[in-house]
Formats: C-alpha cells, sequence, structure tokens
C-alpha cells in the first residue's frame, strides 16, 4: 500500500507542479485533492493539510503561496520515499 501511495503520489504532484506552470488552477486543484485524500488514508502527517491548502488557494486563484507549498509536499514525499526504503 506504501509503494503504491508513494508512486501515484508522485505522479500527482509531477501534475500539479505542471499544472501551476500552466496556470492551470482547476488540474492543479484536482491533483492536491487526490493527494490530500491518499495521504490521510495512509496516515502521512502534515501532506494533507498542506495539500488542502493547495487545493484551497488554487480554488480561489491565488498563487501567491502554492510553490512553497508545492516544495513542502516534495519534501515530504521524499521523507516517505526514504523512510520506505530504511524500513522494509
Amino acid at each position: 500500500m506504501l509503494g503504491a501511495f508513494i508512486s501515484n503520489t508522485e505522479m500527482y504532484l509531477e501534475q500539479a507542479i505542471a499544472a501551476f506552470a500552466s496556470n492551470d488552477m482547476e488540474t492543479l486543484a484536482l491533483r492536491t485533492h487526490q493527494i490530500k485524500g491518499s495521504s490521510s488514508t495512509v496516515g502521512v502527517r502534515f501532506m494533507p493539510e498542506i495539500a488542502a491548502k493547495v487545493q484551497k488557494y488554487a480554488q480561489q486563484n491565488k498563487p501567491q503561496e502554492i510553490p512553497q507549498l508545492l516544495q513542502q509536499l516534495k519534501e515530504l514525499l521524499a521523507r516517505v520515499k526514504h523512510w520506505q526504503r530504511n524500513n522494509f
């Protein structure tokens, strides 16, 4: 389950970053919604809250805070991948 979460979240996050770069707030909101749900399901701390913020800002078309939050999601995902490598 964790492996599927990691691979799906990597894909969603890449798509979210690309959507932000092309100012596609609808896709950004959708992908971060998916990240929010899946990270909540597997119990990754802080990720659902950060993804929810990105989703909200994307829906409100307020891009100012989004780059920093996307970076935080990337860092959290890297920590999850590191934990998986060292514990499984």
